[in-house]
């Protein structure tokens, strides 16, 4: 005997859409994601139902969730998108959508939906053109005046599936090439607008609490960050683990920062180690790195190591090199103090 088909059309306001999404058998294919949305404007929803009239037959299920025009923001975060068009297509078994735009801080983006990289999951990917301190919003302090220009951004969001062994947390990834920005760091770390560098940030997301992030920046250092609430609900980093060279950075053991690792070459004259109030990072407690040619105070120093600790008002701590071992004291003012090697 022939299915019964039904077909419809649900149109309403958004939050009245995410509300039936939740209570459909969709939420399990949406993961930990749609508790946390809420949505402004309107939506529509066109049905496509198969019941079978006999005992051995399944139902099929089919449709688009359209956003004409709306927002959605998250309620763990700042991030707010807005002007959305276009739709989530769905059967029982997966999700997937043609490109919908949308903007966020005021910036054009493109969405795409499709099977994820694991076994029973959607990744969600978007692109788009930013600057590096509208990425930052929602931290404190937001403004970064070293870095300038704007670049491609791509984001890419895996969302396990009810049943999946990943299923209750969300695999994040954030990369660009960097090709429109410029970094006005020291070297090796300095960077023109137009030299690609891919960075990438990489963090796993669960509902009610801050993830750590993990990122990376060429092969020059990688960072894993703690990240907590400040007064005002801004995003704070509170524990940085800083690994210079190619290895990765592995999770600090305090609320504070360490750097450790290797670099060619370093010009220690160039750096400030003092803290000046307007780092998104927390007090420096460690420095322990190797140096294949250090610079300072007007000399160059072959394969060398310095192992500094915090002190009142300056790094004190021990060095060795090919051209002898010491102590060695850097003031957090060098502008008024001197480097001491003894």
């Amino acid at each position: 005997r022939a299915p019964l088909e039904l077909d419809g059309r649900i149109n309403g306001a958004l939050n009245d859409g995410l509300q039936f999404l939740r209570d459909s058998p969709l939420r399990e294919k949406f993961g930990p994601l749609l508790p946390e949305l809420s949505g402004k404007g309107d939506f529509a929803l066109d049905l496509a139902m198969a019941v079978p009239l006999n005992r051995n037959s399944a139902a099929s299920l089919s449709g688009e969730f359209s956003f004409l025009g709306s927002s959605l923001s998250a309620a763990s975060n700042n991030l707010a998108f807005t002007d959305i068009d276009g739709a989530i297509k769905f059967d029982q078994d997966r999700l997937w959508s043609e490109t919908i735009h949308a903007k966020l801080f005021g910036r054009r983006i493109e969405v795409d939906l499709k099977d994820g990289v694991f076994a029973e999951s959607t990744e969600l990917s978007a692109q788009g053109i930013f600057a590096v301190n509208d990425l930052l919003r929602g931290f404190q302090p937001t403004e970064l005046e070293w870095i300038k220009g704007e670049a491609p951004w791509r984001f890419e969001l895996e969302i396990p599936h009810k049943g999946s062994p990943h299923h209750g947390s969300l695999s994040a990834r954030l990369y660009s090439d960097l090709k429109g920005i410029s970094i006005d760091l020291p070297e090796p770390f300095r960077k023109s607008v137009d030299e690609p560098r891919r960075v990438q940030i990489t963090s796993d997301l669960a509902p009610r609490r801050e993830p750590p992030l993990t990122l990376r920046y060429g092969t020059l250092l990688s960072a894993y960050l703690l990240l907590g609430k400040g007064d005002t609900d801004d995003l704070l980093i509170e524990g940085a683990s800083i690994q210079l060279g190619g290895r990765m950075a592995k999770r600090p053991e305090s609320a504070d920062m360490n750097i450790r690792g290797e670099l060619e070459v370093l010009d220690l004259s160039e750096f400030s180690l003092a803290d000046d109030g307007t780092t998104l990072l927390p007090p420096l407690k460690r420095v322990d790195i190797g140096i294949g040619k250090l610079q300072l105070m007007g000399f160059e120093i072959d394969a060398a190591r310095i192992n500094v600790d915090r002190g009142d008002n300056a790094w004190i701590g021990v060095y060795n090199s090919d051209q002898g071992d010491g102590s060695i004291r850097i003031p957090f003012d060098t502008d008024h103090d001197r480097i001491q090697l003894r």
